[in-house]
């Protein structure tokens, strides 16, 4: 299935839902939404195939209006999925997680997220079913909670996610507690990382490569 070229919006719960094999969601706009912008499902875990689904060149903002914290503006469950050169920005948590694996997300431009968030990333990776993440040339700026009480990251490998591995690469600039964090998982930081930042000291619990 391929949704392209379209302005979804004003939706009380998601803006786009697919589950299966080779989706496509390309050159849209998705906004005013009360949930998940765009929730991808789709492969078979316990026999590694994937969806081969692709989330491309959209932009994606105003998403978690109704439900205002674990809904992103991309939501991924299952296997094998891309998500590369979106825009997204405008939101009260996160903008990117999920239950995944095999989740390639690169490209993509995420500014003014987390606003109302505090134990929160703008990329938000939770639990060890998490595996082989690959984060890789994106810029973020702009990840911080409006009302000072808080500070979220802008990469947040949390309660062991990526178990398996997660490649860090990007750049950004003005985040409130660093670029990357890591409670357990592997998170190693592959590629030159450039970013500038303010408010509480940038931080790496276990590997990264904020310095």
């Amino acid at each position: 299935c391929r949704i392209e070229n379209s302005r979804i919006g004003c939706s009380e719960a998601d803006g786009i839902e697919m589950d299966g094999y080779r989706n496509v969601v390309y050159n849209n706009e998705v906004s005013a939404i009360g949930k998940t912008g765009i929730r991808m499902l789709g492969g078979d875990r316990s026999l590694l195939i994937p969806s081969d689904s692709t989330v491309e060149n959209n932009i994606i903002h105003d998403f978690g209006e109704v439900v205002t914290v674990y809904e992103g503006a991309c939501k991924f469950d299952g296997i094998g999925f891309t998500l590369t050169h979106n825009e997204i920005y405008n939101s009260p948590h996160y903008a990117i997680s999920g239950n995944a694996r095999d989740l390639n997300i690169e490209y993509n431009y995420i500014h003014n997220v987390c606003r109302e968030g505090g134990d929160c990333g703008a990329v938000y990776i939770a639990w060890w079913s998490n595996q082989n993440i690959v984060y890789q040339n994106n810029y973020m700026r702009d990840i911080y909670n409006e009302y000072g009480f808080a500070a979220p990251a802008g990469f947040y490998a949390d309660d062991g996610g990526s178990g398996g591995r997660a490649i860090y690469a990007g750049s950004g600039a003005g985040f409130d507690d660093g670029s990357v964090l890591g409670y357990a998982g592997d998170v190693r930081g592959d590629g030159a990382c450039n970013f500038e930042r303010y408010g509480k000291k940038c931080r790496s619990l276990q590997g990264g490569c904020c310095r």
